[in-house]
């Protein structure tokens, strides 16, 4: 066709070309160096073999498919216990556990209705009757109902396929 307009790439479009060819390499290279090197958790479960400590522990456990007992912490104190299989850890000792099964307290708050004090005139007799309309008549003064907060403590067992538990959070 006569008419036809024949458009040509230019130099730059082919350097632009050859540029990205030469990152995808590149790309391709390191992915290939990454895949052949040791995985991290591998070389952490090395330099902890050659020690003995806390991630010596966890490093065993790991390697022979172990359940270990986690104790873990709230603000205040002791939570509870994990006992789980250990999957992955750092030497911060964040854990990855699996199949766990935690036991843990919790702090529940209810609310209490208490008689005011007893030491107001006529106060222990409509306590004793339970007619408030006796405290009037007698010239008495009615009791008040306080609300008091009581706490209590509850322990729960919960099922857990697999968590990560933070490093801060373990006592042992």
């Amino acid at each position: 066709d006569p008419n036809r307009v024949v458009h040509r790439r230019s130099e730059a479009s082919y350097a632009a070309a050859a540029l990205a060819k030469d990152r995808a390499m590149k790309f391709n290279k390191q992915t290939e160096a990454f895949a052949k090197s040791d995985p991290i958790l591998e070389k952490i479960a090395d330099v902890s073999r050659h020690r003995a400590g806390p991630l010596d522990v966890l490093v065993k456990a790991f390697d022979t498919k172990l359940r270990v007992r986690v104790v873990t912490r709230h603000a205040t104190g002791v939570r509870g216990v994990a006992m789980a299989y250990v999957k992955a850890f750092d030497r911060y000792v964040n854990l990855i556990l699996q199949d766990v099964t935690e036991t843990y307290t919790v702090r529940l708050r209810h609310s209490v209705e208490v008689a005011g004090p007893a030491g107001k005139p006529g106060a222990a007799s409509i306590a004793a009757s339970g007619d408030a309309g006796a405290a009037s008549r007698s010239g008495g003064v009615s009791p008040q109902l306080r609300v008091k907060t009581k706490t209590t403590t509850e322990t729960r067992t919960r099922h857990i396929q697999q968590v990560f538990l933070r490093g801060e959070q373990v006592v042992s």
